[in-house]
């Protein structure tokens, strides 16, 4: 029976997504329902895509490493900028540090992956014919040209500005301080990347697919590298299986469903008055349980 209620559901939000395409008159499909309808143009960017091998990667126990990841506490100022300059701030996560085990390749196949992308204007002279949509504020997700899957680029422009530079003040006497908006971190990378495998090598034994496979690290080179050669931004990118999410989406939409599940006026005033979840009971009756 729970089976058929969520089919039902499922059915009802297909139907309410193919009207709402319908009275806007954009096309929508399977892409659009779990992909993502808000369409972006990409642009290749200056600086070079690293295919991700995973026995490429490994964690690391040298002090000298160690010394690496604990510099990310501190502050951080580009060579050539003045001292007087509002530092910025860098993620540091408390973990080892990933470093190489060989000699990482650069992308060759598919041809989308060989360079970095960034979001631009739609419109922009320089937009790839690709199709793309919107995920959040600093990514995106691109239709391999073949059609055969989709990729998640994690920090590919902070919407269509590229890599915004903020300036924070807490309070008038607090020191000012600076961090990236729209982009990933080399580090960041490849610790997201290195972890997606590693949860994929246990999962995917089990039956249980994983969302995201690790694909390749976008580099970005001048004039997008606002903290210096050697602090490049980075993109991550994998390939991906869909965008929607329990939260954002399915919990969302599905919130947005009920209303037209029931007829408010039949309910009783306090019930109504409760709005959603007091619409329904808080649990269904079993079969013979409660029912004449």
């Amino acid at each position: 029976q729970r089976a058929s209620d969520a089919g039902e559901i499922l059915l009802l939000s297909v139907v309410l997504c193919y009207v709402t395409s319908m009275a806007s008159a954009v096309p929508f499909s399977n892409d659009e329902l779990y992909f993502g309808s808000v369409p972006i143009a990409l642009a290749k960017a200056p600086g070079k895509s690293i295919r991700y091998e995973h026995s490429q990667w490994k964690l690391s126990y040298s002090e000298q490493d160690l010394a690496k990841t604990l510099s990310r506490s501190e502050k951080y100022l580009p060579p050539g900028e003045s001292s007087d300059a509002p530092p910025f701030v860098i993620p540091g996560i408390p973990a080892r540090e990933i470093v190489p085990s060989a000699e990482a390749q650069e992308v060759v196949e598919p041809e989308l992956l060989s360079y970095p992308l960034i979001k631009v204007p739609l419109g922009h002279a320089d937009a790839l014919p690709v199709k793309a949509v919107a995920s959040g504020v600093r990514s995106g997700l691109v239709k391999a040209q073949d059609g055969s899957c989709w990729y998640r680029l994690k920090g590919c422009g902070n919407h269509d500005q590229g890599f915004v530079v903020r300036t924070t003040q807490a309070g008038t006497d607090a020191p000012a301080w600076r961090d990236v908006r729209g982009s990933a971190f080399l580090h960041t990378a490849l610790r997201e990347c290195f972890m997606a495998q590693e949860t994929l090598l246990l999962f995917e034994p089990q039956g249980l697919p994983c969302c995201n496979t690790p694909a390749a690290i976008f580099q970005y080179g001048a004039p997008h590298d606002v903290l210096g050669p050697e602090r490049p931004l980075a993109c991550i990118v994998e390939q991906t299986r869909g965008d929607r999410r329990l939260g954002t989406h399915v919990l969302a939409g599905l919130q947005l469903l009920l209303p037209d599940l029931v007829q408010v006026s039949a309910l009783s005033e306090a019930a109504a008055l409760q709005g959603p979840n007091g619409w329904f009971p808080a649990a269904r009756p079993r079969q013979g349980e409660g029912q004449e």
